[in-house]
């Protein structure tokens, strides 16, 4: 109903009714609603009963139902019934309206009588006001969200004005992945995250039981923030990631159903010889292990834990082109696609010169990668120089230790060995015995779940279960 480009309201339709969530108990249909559902896509009294009285418990009326509305778009019914109370077309165009999404002809009525873009902007409605107060983040065409960004403002601070009760499932989930439960959302308060770097946070910002918790463990006011401690890796075993400037993880929930068929049935079915590597070793896993054994007897014994050994294909993999068709341009093409429906371009992780389709001779090339193995299988810790590493779950369970590795940490650590843009140190950081560093970063990922590592980080991988991932990257020119 609004005066926006039909895409659009396609889109703002599909993103409101997706977060319907409909049950049958007892053969009977309940509907729970969420406050996105009152999107205002229809006329009020086409509203099914429900969804007009919960509407109208959020403080909807027919009047507010129709703000944001262009004239144009009331009934012919809602248009009198507006002049009746006194209100013409232009009064309502100045307060529920911003200049761009005026017609072509209002604007030109509006400049004949003296009011163009900037006094309008001034005097009445702004865009930035009109998006604020009548669109969600997701609503929001790209250059709109990127130019909020620029300006400091993010898809956190946009839905901070909700409600946690007036967030959909989905959004709720997405933000208790941070940290967030309802306490701190509707006190905006970082502390009382369930889940939150605390390296973060100043002294006098931690909650009354970490200050105890901490001062046990021989820290107090004027040693917070040392990086020089080492801590228990079940102690730094929390399942967020830390977004500081230098050091960001971002763990990611993306159901991709195309890639999702890709499992351990799917690759059990393919009868090739392969490559296997070994997947216990300390040091660098770049040479291949063993005899070769087909990939269908491998998804066996990997299923059954009957064996150390693990599937991967990365980089100069020579097996790598036999499944370039069947495994290699799904994956390119699937998770890049999933990939750039996300905010990674709005936040600069994921670049704009970084398009699956540039052919350009001087453009960064994707890479594929794929990595199976058994239960407490283990990648050792080592960097990797690509411009973007992002690893995702089809099935399974990864432990994924990551830590700093920049110019504040230089000479922590040491090479062993060093092969096709990754570097090796041989330390076995996986071990539950061995002390991290406190700016040391541990999550757990699951199936659809997917992690952006940081740029150079140091990082090693242990398969909780036996787990089927890809992965996706920029190579370093």
């Amino acid at each position: 109903m609004h005066c926006l480009q039909a895409s659009t309201l396609a889109l703002i339709f599909l993103t409101f009714t997706s977060h319907l969530l409909v049950v049958a108990p007892d053969s009977q249909t309940e509907i729970t609603y969420y406050a996105a559902d009152c999107a205002q896509n229809d006329y009020w009294n086409n509203l099914e009963i429900g969804l007009r009285n919960f509407c109208q418990n959020k403080g909807w009326t027919e009047d507010s139902w129709e703000e944001g509305w262009d004239w144009e778009d009331l009934s012919t019914t809602r248009q009198l019934y507006w002049s009746s109370k006194n209100v013409t077309r232009d009064d309502w165009e100045s307060k529920h309206r911003h200049w761009e999404i005026l017609s072509t002809e209002r604007q030109n009525y509006y400049v004949i009588n003296g009011i163009n873009k900037d006094i309008w902007e001034q005097q009445y409605v702004s865009q930035d006001d009109w998006e604020r107060k009548y669109l969600d983040w997701d609503q929001l065409l790209t250059d709109r969200r990127k130019y909020y960004v620029d300006k400091g403002i993010t898809r956190d601070d946009w839905e901070q004005e909700n409600l946690w009760e007036d967030l959909t499932l989905e959004q709720r989930e997405f933000y208790a992945k941070l940290g967030w439960n309802e306490e701190a959302w509707i006190k905006n308060d970082k502390s009382l995250l369930s889940l939150y770097n605390e390296e973060e946070l100043d002294w006098n910002d931690l909650t009354e039981d970490r200050k105890i918790y901490w001062l046990s463990n021989g820290l107090d006011e004027y040693n917070w923030g040392s990086k020089d401690d080492d801590i228990d890796l079940d102690e730094v075993s929390i399942q967020h990631v830390s977004e500081t400037l230098d050091f960001q993880p971002l763990v990611i929930k993306l159901p991709i159903p195309e890639l999702e068929l890709l499992n351990m049935d799917y690759l059990a079915g393919i009868d090739t010889e392969v490559g296997l590597k070994d997947g216990e070793t300390l040091n660098d896993n770049e040479s291949f292990y063993g005899p070769e054994m087909t990939l269908k007897n491998f998804m066996r014994d990997m299923r059954q834990d009957s064996t150390k050994l693990y599937f991967q294909l990365e980089d100069l993999d020579h097996y790598k082109e036999e499944f370039q068709a069947s495994l290699g341009d799904k994956i390119t093409h699937h998770l890049y696609n999933a990939l750039a429906k996300t905010d990674l371009r709005e936040r600069g992780i994921l670049r704009d010169e970084w398009q699956i389709n540039n052919t350009s001779s001087n453009s960064p090339l994707f890479d594929w990668s794929l990595f199976v193995g058994g239960s407490n299988t283990t990648t050792a810790m080592h960097y990797d120089t690509d411009l973007f590493n992002f690893l995702w779950v089809v099935e399974g369970r990864k432990r994924v230790v990551m830590i700093p590795n920049n110019e504040r940490t230089q000479g922590r650590y040491s090479l062993v060995s060093a092969y096709s843009g990754s570097g090796w140190t041989g330390e076995d950081i996986l071990n539950s015995d061995y002390q991290l560093p406190t700016d040391a970063v541990v999550v757990e990922l699951g199936a659809q779940e997917g992690l952006v590592l940081p740029y150079l980080c140091w990082h090693a991988v242990r398969n909780l279960e036996p787990t089927v991932a890809y992965g996706l990257r920029v190579k370093e020119d």
